[in-house]
Formats: C-alpha cells, sequence, structure tokens
C-alpha cells in the first residue's frame, strides 16, 4: 500500500468525519460540507473562489523506510480554512474544533482502513497571521504503509 492510498484513505475519512460540520460564524452558525481536497486546492476557472471554504487539504509531506521489510513512515499535514465575517474574530474556534475532531478520531482508533495505522506524535498549530475573515490550521500526523518484503535468493 503507498502513500497515494494512504492519502486517498485519510480523504474519505475526513469527508465522513466532517459530514454535517457545524461553524461558529455569525449568530446561529451554518452546517454544510466540509471540502476535502487531496494535496493542494483545485485551481479554480471561474468560480466563485469561497465556494471551497471551509476546507482540508490532505497533503503527503514526506516518509521514509528505515530498513529492509520494515514499515514505511509516512507524514502527513493536514491543513485547515473556514471563513468567519463575524468581527468578534471567533473563526479560530471552527479551526480548533476540527483540529480537535481529527485529534479524537485518531487517538480514540489508531487504524486507517485495513492498512495504515496513526501513531504520534500529533502536532498542530494555527495561523498567527491576520487574514480575516479566513481562519487557518494545520496538524502533522505520521502514519505507517504496510512494509514491502523482499522477495527471492537476497531473503
Amino acid at each position: 500500500m503507498t502513500p497515494i492510498f494512504l492519502q486517498k484513505s485519510l480523504v474519505e475519512e475526513l469527508k465522513a468525519l466532517f459530514a454535517g460540520f457545524c461553524s461558529t460564524d455569525d449568530v446561529v452558525g451554518k452546517c454544510g460540507q466540509v471540502n476535502i481536497f487531496p494535496q493542494d486546492l483545485p485551481i479554480a476557472f471561474g468560480g466563485d473562489e469561497e465556494e471551497r471554504v471551509p476546507y482540508i487539504i490532505v497533503r503527503i509531506d514526506s516518509g521514509n523506510i528505515q530498513e529492509l521489510n520494515q514499515q514505511e513512515r509516512v507524514e502527513m499535514i493536514l491543513v485547515f480554512c473556514v471563513k468567519s465575517t463575524n468581527e468578534n474574530r471567533q473563526g479560530y474556534l471552527d479551526v480548533m474544533n476540527m483540529i480537535q475532531r481529527v485529534k479524537d478520531r485518531f487517538f480514540r482508533k489508531f487504524r486507517l482502513g485495513e492498512y495504515f495505522f496513526f501513531e504520534p506524535p500529533f502536532e498542530w498549530a494555527v495561523q498567527e497571521e491576520d487574514t480575516f475573515p479566513y481562519f487557518y490550521g494545520a496538524v502533522k500526523m505520521n502514519f505507517y504503509c504496510p512494509a514491502i518484503i523482499l522477495e527471492g535468493d537476497l531473503c
């Protein structure tokens, strides 16, 4: 199982995890779809840029295999973006709620699909720069992919 399959599994897991996510924007809040994108935002041709928000980007960052017949460790980064037009600048609450939802999921159940396993550390951050009305955060997570087993005479 390659890191690409890991990314696809994580995208599907996040779609299910954030189905019906409700934001704290405005007084009544909004519930709807969180867009999940693999690796980067798609290029918008003539569409409304704001239609993508809220979103999560599921990015393959790096990986390594320390020894033959060992699992591959893959570092994944999740980038969160929400829009909050409320002047009290509380959009960071949505970002933190999204980060918490991911943290709860993977600390309760390390397995992702049939083949992948989360292993701490779980690192997160929120953006310090003022990008009102957009608020950003990120999570760095490690997953293990199954080992590629050496075959033949060299075994």
